[in-house]
């Protein structure tokens, strides 16, 4: 299993691209292998989709966030319409 092993500064960024190639990349690599991403592709995006959804849901201070989404389309594709909810399960200690 990868060991993510991070500097001080890059523990406490909140900017992955200030990172250096070689620690951004034992990142993506112990992501990887911690959501069991056989393909590396879906569950990546998903994860990283959802972590940043949370992170400005706790920026903001809310346990619960809702985003409607009216005519989602991908590329020519008819989505339709959504509702993504952020809650958040557990608190900081």
């Amino acid at each position: 299993m990868a060991k993510l092993v991070m500097t001080a500064k890059e523990r406490v960024s909140a900017n992955y691209l200030s990172w250096d190639d070689q620690a951004l990349g034992r990142a993506v690599k112990k992501l990887a292998l911690d959501i069991a991403d056989h393909h590396g592709d879906e569950a990546m995006a998903l994860t990283a989709c959802a972590t940043m959804l949370a992170s400005a849901a706790a920026q903001r201070g809310a346990g619960r966030t809702e985003i409607a989404l009216e005519g989602v389309t991908e590329g020519t594709e008819e989505l339709g319409d959504w509702t993504v909810v952020i809650t958040r399960s557990a608190t900081l200690k």
